[in-house]
This record gives C-alpha cells, sequence and structure tokens, in this order.
C-alpha cells in the first residue's frame, strides 16, 4: 500500500489508484492518515468533518462513513481499527509520503549537525521530491488543511533552508543563487534565506550584490515590519564589509540562547506520572515526526502546578537547544492586571531581539514576528498563571519542535478543543508524597521520633503542597519545636486557614486562595459563598441549587465555571468536590459578605435532603403510609424521582449526606425534619444491611419526635427503633416500643397505624416463636387493614397470617392466605409485597413436599428482590431455599444455595445475620 497526502489524497494498493469518493469519505480518510498510526477520538473527527459544527449523531453517523471507507478500500480496508476512543489507521514503514518526508527531514538535521553536507542534500533532496502540490489539496476541510497544511508547509521551508545551506556549504554557490533569488523573492520575510543569498553572492566574489541584497532585506523589514535585521544579519554585514569572504563554517543562531526557567524546586517530590506522561508525549511527537504538543496544567491554588512543570523543564532542558523560554502571564496576580497577549509577544521577542531593535507597529506584526523567529527553532516555552485560553492562543509557536506548556487555575477547555492541546489535571499529593515533601523540609530523623505527629501534620494540611511547605518552613526555622507542638499549635487555631499564616506581605494560603476568588463571576462567587455554609465537602448540584435558592440551571452553570477555575473537582455529572481548606475558605467569605444567609440556606437543603428522600422512600416501600410534609421552602430544589432505581441510585450516592443531616438537625433543634428525615431512611439502611446506622438515627428520631409533642412521628418511630432492635437480637427491648406505639395511635385515632402496629407485634411474636399470638396479632391487623381501607395492609397482614399458619401445621389455610396476599401485592404493584410473598409460598410448599413448586416460589421471590437491589433479603431468601433443597436430600444444591447467601452478606459485613 502507498498513501499519499502531500499534495492530492491518492491511494494505491499496488495494482493502481483506489478511488475514494464522497467529500467526507476523503476527509474521514485524510485525518487518520494525519494521524496515521494513532488514535483519532470521536471528538476530532466530528470536529473535522463538520467543521466545528458537528450534528447531534455525529458518532453515528461516523461509525457509518468508517464502514464505507473500509469498503472502499478493500483489503486495505482492515487497516482501519476501532481503538478506544474513536478508530486508527495503520500504516507501515515506508508507505505514507508525509512520514516518509519527517524521517528524511530528521535523518538530513542530524547530518548538518555532523556537518556532513553531501548525505544532507541528499536526504533533502529525496524528501522535497515527494511534495506533488499543497497537502491536501483536494480534500475539503478548511479545518484540516488549516491544522495540518500548516505545520508540513513550514516544515517544507525549513527542508528548503536546510538544502540551500548544504548546497552552500558544498561550495555549489552558482546553483544556489539561483534557487535562492526565487526563494528570497516568494518568502521576502525569512532571514535565513537571505542570509543564505549573501553568503552565496559573496562565495562568488559578488560582494556588491551580497550587500545590495543585505540592504533589500533591510528595507523590506522596515517597511513591512518596522524593525531591523537581526543583530546576525547586521554582523554578516560588517564581515563582507572588512574582509575577503565570510566564513561558511558558521553556524546562523542566536548568539546567546535564552535559559530563563526559574530555579527548580529543592524539595520537589512526586508527580511521577505526570513527568513521564510529559516526557513520552514528547517522544512520540519526536518519533513520529508530529508536532510537538502543548500541555496545559491545571489545578486548585498551591496545587504545585509551576512547580511540577519547571521541575520537568529543567530534566529535559538539554532537548531544547535552542533556549527555554518563561514567562508569568500574572492571571491570578493579586494587582489584578493579568498581561496581555501583546505584552507577552513583547517580552518573548526581548529574548532574541537586541535591546535596541525596533519592533512592529501592530500588535498583528509583533505576533508574525515572534512566531518567524521561532518558527525553526527547538524551544520549550512555559507559560505560567495563564487566566484564559485566548490569553494564551496567540503565543502559541507555529514551528512543530516547539514544545508548549502552560499553566493555570483554569481548565483552558479552548485550547484543548481547538489547538489540541493535551489537559493534565494536578490535584492534591498522595498520601505517601506529602509525607516525604515533610521529611526533606524537616529531616527524616524528626519524622521518624514523632511519626504520630508527622501524620497530623499531614492530614491538618489535607496534603495542599503549599500548605504542607508553609508549615514546615515553620518547623525548619524552628529546630527545637517538636513536631507534636508544631500539631498543637495548628490545632489551636481558631481559623483553619490560620494554621499557615506566614509573615507579613507573604503569601500564605488564604491570599493564595483569594486570587481565585477574585476572578470569579459575581454568580460564581456567590454559589462559592453558598458552599461555604454546607458543612460537607461533597455537593450534588440540586443541593447546591438549595443552598443558593437558584434554578437548577444557575446552580450549575456556576458550579461549572468553579471546577473549571479549580475551586471544586467535578466527579461526574452534578457532583462536585471541595478541597477542606477551599471549603475553609469559602466559609470564611460566607461569614464575611452574608452573614445572615445560613439558616435560610439550612432550611432550604434540609428541604431539599426530606421531600426527596421522602420520594424516594415511597418508590423503594409502596405500602409504607406516607407522611404529611410541610411545603419544601421557595428556592428548595426536589429530585423528580421516577421509579424504583432512581430512587435506590439517589439514596446510595446521597446516604452519607443524608445520615450527617440526620445529625444536624438534631443538633440544631430542627427536631420534625429529624424524625421526618430519620423515617424516610428506614427501608433503605435495612434493605442495604446498614443495621447500626439504623438504629442511631432512629434512636435519634425518637428523642427528636418526642420534643415536638407530634404523637403520629412519635408512634412511627416507636416502630422503626422495634424493627432495629429485632435486627440486633433484642426482643425484650422490643415489645415496650411496640405498645408505646399502639397506644399513641389510638390516642390519635389512627386506625391505619394501630393495624401496622399489630402487624409489627405479628413479626416480633413469630421471631420469638409465639405463634399463636403471632396469628391472633395478624388477624387483628387485617381487621384494622379492612377497616380503613388499607388494601396494602391487607396484602402484608395476609402473607403474615399465611405464615402463621404454615408454622403451626395448618398448610392449607397457610397456602390460601399467601396466595390472596400474592395477588393483592400485585394488583397494588408492591414488588416487595409480592416478594416477601414468594418467599413464604417457598416455605409452605415446602412443608407440603411440593419441592419444585417450592423452588420456583423461591426463585421468583429471589429475581424480584435482585431487581429491587435489596441484598438482604435476597441472602435470606437463598438461606431457605437452601433448607428446602437440604430437607428434601439435596444436599449439594443446599450448600451451593447457602454459600451464595453467605457469599452476599460477607460482601455487606453482615455474616452473623439471623433474620427469620
Amino acid at each position: 500500500m502507498r498513501f499519499a497526502i502531500l499534495g492530492p489524497l491518492t491511494v494505491h494498493d499496488g495494482h493502481g489508484n483506489v478511488p475514494v469518493a464522497g467529500g467526507k469519505l476523503r476527509v474521514l480518510l485524510a485525518t487518520l492518515l494525519c494521524h496515521a498510526n494513532r488514535v483519532v477520538s470521536y471528538e476530532k473527527l466530528a470536529d473535522v468533518l463538520w467543521d466545528g459544527r458537528p450534528t447531534a449523531a455525529a458518532n453515528t453517523t461516523i461509525r457509518s462513513y468508517v464502514k464505507r471507507l473500509r469498503r472502499t478500500l478493500g483489503a486495505a480496508g482492515n487497516r482501519i481499527e476501532a481503538r478506544s476512543p474513536g478508530y486508527l489507521i495503520r500504516v507501515e514503514p515506508g508507505e505514507l509520503d508525509a512520514k516518509e518526508f519527517v524521517d528524511l527531514c530528521r535523518a538530513a538535521e542530524h547530518d548538518s549537525r555532523q556537518e556532513q553536507w553531501v548525505e544532507c542534500a541528499r536526504h533533502l533532496e529525496r524528501a522535497l521530491d515527494l511534495w506533488r502540490q499543497s497537502p491536501l489539496v483536494d480534500v475539503p476541510s478548511p479545518r484540516l488543511q488549516a491544522e495540518e497544511t500548516r505545520w508540513l508547509t513550514e516544515l517544507r521551508m525549513e527542508a528548503v533552508e536546510r538544502h540551500m545551506l548544504a548546497t552552500v556549504r558544498l561550495g555549489r554557490h552558482d546553483r544556489a543563487v539561483n534557487e535562492l533569488e526565487r526563494l528570497t523573492q516568494a518568502n521576502p520575510l525569512r532571514e535565513r534565506l537571505h542570509q543564505l543569498l549573501i553568503i552565496a553572492l559573496d562565495g562568488l566574489g559578488r560582494r556588491a550584490d551580497a550587500l545590495v541584497a543585505y540592504q533589500r532585506i533591510r528595507r523590506t523589514l522596515a517597511d513591512e515590519l518596522g524593525i531591523d535585521p537581526s543583530a546576525e544579519l547586521q554582523a554578516l554585514q560588517q564581515r563582507i564589509l572588512v574582509s575577503d569572504t565570510v566564513p561558511e563554517s558558521r553556524e546562523f543562531r542566536p548568539v546567546d540562547v535564552p535559559r530563563q526557567l526559574p530555579a527548580t524546586i529543592r524539595h520537589f517530590v512526586g508527580r511521577q506520572a505526570e513527568q513521564k506522561e510529559f516526557t513520552e508525549l514528547l517522544d512520540t511527537a519526536e518519533r513520529t515526526g508530529t508536532p510537538a504538543p502543548v500541555l496545559t496544567i491545571s489545578g486548585p491554588p498551591g496545587v504545585g502546578k509551576t512547580a511540577l512543570a519547571v521541575h520537568w523543564g529543567h530534566s529535559e532542558a538539554h532537548r531544547f537547544p535552542d533556549g527555554q523560554l518563561y514567562l508569568d502571564l500574572r492571571g491570578f496576580h493579586p494587582s489584578d492586571t493579568p498581561l496581555t497577549s501583546d505584552g507577552a509577544i513583547r517580552d518573548l521577542l526581548s529574548s532574541f531581539l537586541p535591546d535596541d531593535a525596533r519592533l512592529p507597529a501592530s500588535a498583528s506584526a509583533r505576533a508574525a514576528l515572534y512566531r518567524s523567529i521561532v518558527a525553526d527553532k527547538t524551544v520549550l516555552i512555559m507559560l505560567d498563571n495563564a487566566h484564559h485560553a485566548e490569553q494564551v492562543r496567540p503565543l502559541l509557536p507555529g514551528g512543530p519542535r516547539c514544545l508548549t506548556i502552560v499553566t493555570s487555575r483554569n481548565r483552558l477547555n479552548g485550547l484543548v478543543a481547538m489547538e489540541g492541546a493535551h489537559p493534565v489535571p494536578l490535584g492534591v499529593l498522595p498520601d505517601e508524597d506529602a509525607h516525604l515533601l515533610l521529611q526533606r523540609r524537616l529531616g527524616k530523623g524528626r519524622l521518624e521520633c514523632e511519626p504520630d505527629a508527622a501524620r497530623a501534620i499531614v492530614d491538618l494540611c489535607h496534603r495542599l503542597p503549599l500548605a504542607l511547605s508553609l508549615v514546615s518552613a515553620r518547623g525548619a526555622t524552628c529546630p527545637q519545636l517538636s513536631l507534636t507542638t508544631l500539631t498543637e499549635e495548628m490545632s489551636e487555631k481558631d481559623s483553619t486557614l490560620d494554621r499557615f499564616r506566614t509573615d507579613p506581605g507573604s503569601a500564605d494560603v488564604r491570599s493564595v486562595f483569594s486570587w481565585s476568588y477574585r476572578q470569579l463571576s459575581d454568580s460564581a462567587a456567590r454559589m462559592f459563598r453558598f458552599l461555604g455554609l454546607h458543612r460537607a465537602t461533597v455537593i450534588s448540584a440540586p443541593v447546591a441549587a438549595s443552598l443558593a435558592g437558584q434554578p437548577l440551571d444557575e446552580a450549575r452553570a456556576a458550579l461549572l465555571e468553579l471546577a473549571a477555575a479549580h475551586l471544586l473537582d467535578e466527579q461526574g455529572r452534578d457532583r462536585f468536590t471541595c478541597h477542606a481548606l477551599m471549603h475553609s475558605y469559602a466559609g470564611e467569605q460566607a461569614a464575611r459578605e452574608m452573614p445572615g444567609a445560613t439558616e435560610p440556606a439550612l432550611r432550604r437543603v434540609l428541604d431539599h435532603y426530606l421531600h426527596t428522600a421522602h420520594r424516594a422512600s415511597m418508590l423503594l416501600e409502596p405500602i409504607r403510609q406516607p407522611l404529611s410534609l410541610d411545603q419544601p421552602e421557595p428556592g428548595a430544589q426536589v429530585i423528580p424521582l421516577a421509579d424504583h432505581h432512581e430512587a435506590l441510585a439517589w439514596f446510595r450516592s446521597e446516604i452519607a449526606l443524608l445520615l450527617a443531616q440526620v445529625r444536624l438537625t438534631a443538633e440544631k433543634g430542627y427536631d420534625r425534619h429529624c424524625w421526618q428525615l430519620a423515617w424516610t431512611l428506614a427501608d433503605f439502611l435495612h434493605s442495604e444491611g446498614r443495621h447500626e446506622d439504623l438504629l442511631d438515627t432512629q434512636r435519634t428520631a425518637l428523642a427528636a419526635a418526642r420534643r415536638t409533642g407530634d404523637l403520629d412521628g412519635e408512634a412511627r418511630v416507636h416502630r422503626e427503633v422495634s424493627r432495629a432492635n429485632q435486627l440486633f437480637e433484642r426482643p425484650d427491648g422490643d415489645c415496650p416500643h411496640l405498645i408505646r406505639a399502639l397506644r399513641l395511635y389510638r390516642q390519635n385515632n389512627d386506625i391505619q397505624g394501630q393495624g401496622r402496629t399489630y402487624l409489627s407485634l405479628a413479626y416480633l411474636c413469630a421471631r420469638q416463636g409465639r405463634y399463636p399470638d403471632a396469628r391472633d396479632y395478624s388477624r387483628r391487623a387485617l381487621d384494622f387493614a379492612r377497616v380503613c381501607g388499607d388494601e396494602g395492609g391487607c396484602a402484608a397482614a395476609l402473607n403474615s397470617l399465611g405464615w402463621c399458619h404454615a408454622e403451626l401445621g395448618n398448610l392449607e389455610e397457610a397456602l390460601a392466605n399467601c396466595e390472596e396476599s400474592l395477588e393483592l401485592h400485585r394488583r397494588l404493584v408492591m414488588p416487595a409485597g409480592e416478594a416477601y410473598s414468594h418467599d413464604s409460598l417457598g416455605y409452605i410448599h415446602s412443608a407440603r413436599g411440593d419441592l419444585g413448586r417450592s423452588v420456583a416460589s423461591y426463585v421468583a421471590a429471589i429475581e424480584v428482590w435482585r431487581t429491587l437491589g435489596n441484598r438482604v433479603e435476597e441472602a435470606m431468601t437463598l438461606r431457605r431455599l437452601a433448607e428446602a433443597y437440604t430437607r428434601h436430600g439435596h444436599a449439594a444444591a443446599g450448600h451451593g444455595a447457602a454459600r451464595l447467601a453467605e457469599t452476599i452478606l460477607l460482601d455487606m459485613g453482615q455474616v452473623g445475620l439471623h433474620l427469620a
């Protein structure tokens, strides 16, 4: 196979050209070839195929195009492989003209450094012969041509210049002059071509023509750019004036190579993965002949972005022989004056031009001059503290061998999307590296003498490099201070951020955070302050919207801005985390700027949790008696959960925060919220096997309900405390709770509540083996449910009654009761009740000697429990299935079911669970 893109796109399969018809297919093939042997993402392909405006069904359409392209290419179609997150095309050595061109140029560059000019010229002649026209001239993609043609064309011009250099070095001045006169006319601003022309003319003894050529480039630069020729060109003119010939051995490089990287951090630790990633990206670019990447290092303040960039830059400085530039763009400087792009270009130009050089009058001309100067150089360009993508974009070099590193507190998504920058997000240090940083600063011996204090310091600093550096500086300057004393000093501070105060005028954690905070929009700054009022550092968009009392879409926009500024970390859709020290800073700003906002915000958040949890609890267990809730506070967001699965997912994602809210409401005296929220969690906590949490929350709720004087609330919670006690095999403590609940329901004239409480008494008696009493309580529960029209209560009471009959040997009555219960649960669409009825029928059929129907019933129950995600009840049903198998002589099957049950409980940490 032979692929060619240095001109019209062609494919040759050894027998002839393979026609690739259709504009989109040609664009697709060209894009893959421009990134040969590398994966091109769906996002990148869509961007090129639709010129920055992809359709909603872009990915599906791309897959269709790939199938058509594979068919078009015939046997070569298998070269296109699906690789996450897109596709690549495999190209072998010598099969792609652009790759061959790059390889020949690199060989020629090596030859020139060894001054092997014959080989250099030969390699470049072969390379330039590969060009037929402009790259991809017949491919209808402005985006692709703009991106790929630019660097290939620039590399071709470098090859032409180096070929002319080799021609001059070999003394072929006649040939060189003719070609260079044509080239300088076509490229009047490329000083290197003019230098070579002047040398070639002088080499032919045409000194006057050489001086005329110098004056021509001098006037052109003055007229077009408003600058003088480079110091090197001026020196060349002087040598011609004072000597017979110009020394041809001189390399045309600036006399002074810029080495501007700041001093490397003496105590730098960690970040090995990121450094390896940088090196591999640079290695890949050199190996494949593709342009060096643009790296964007982003992260929150104080995380060590600049330290990483500088440390790696020093370690790889030898790979950039034309210099290393460094520029602080002051995007988050406390003076609030970020460096403009034009100001940055002026500073960068000063690295290459003499102090008295006259710069072009316009900003665009200065930018063009900057790109021209670095176009043929191998330079590391470090742009520190960028504010946004537009500040950086004009500073990106056009040359393929210049690697650019940009650090920012913002994500710079624009550079990633439009310039193909490689994003490198940076977080706090891993625990091991945080300890190592402390050790480097304070000495291994001090840490070994007080290991607990060292761990405490790392914890108090939350592994933020800036905080660790500030605290260790305090310890290093006071060697007589023990680490324990230092830890005590930190813990005694009234404010978390006061632990990291330094000398007046020096930057500390608070001031560094403030630089990012002041850059936020009003909406994002307001949201940031509200997040400081929330105790948790993990937050969802609906909670944030409730905190701020604003619509969900506005809250999302503010959260995304905070995440883009690395004041939050985005953990997934609508979920964010805030670093503990950043959270403390947000709380300080909230206290200072909106002191009266805490109470209303807390009420909105509590109502968000309560109303959403109540909806979720009713979806999990429709048989429950719904609560009579007050209307939520204006601005509180209630998530419209649609079904059981959404409810279960929400509970699982929010349970830690929900448990914290129960404790908070008890602490703050929101007693009604406390008992109601705890009540909504009961079924979920039971189904997840979180029985200690269930007991703790219900005990807290009981105290809160008693303080409110709410009879219904106290009765409900008494029943939940009884259920929790039963899970811990505490039957002696259960009955008084149920008797108290029954009295409260009677006092409140709640018929349904009394019926449900009799049902709870039936469950308790059954657990104690008191089946006659359990049967009587089940009958009472059924009677009360029928009186008040509680069909869910009827279905549950029938199942309980059937179970009691089965235990008493009344199998036919048991079968009738449980079959009626099953049908009623099905009609009411209560899947959990349906599963309980199936489970009871499995037990009854086993007792009747019908193993087949017993197994079928148990399996039906297990399938429902799995659908509902209730692993505890799934395990309990598996245990009873195991007993049925064993009872009927199928020991192996029984052992398998029992083992599966124990595996489930082991996974949940509930191996010792004993449930009826």
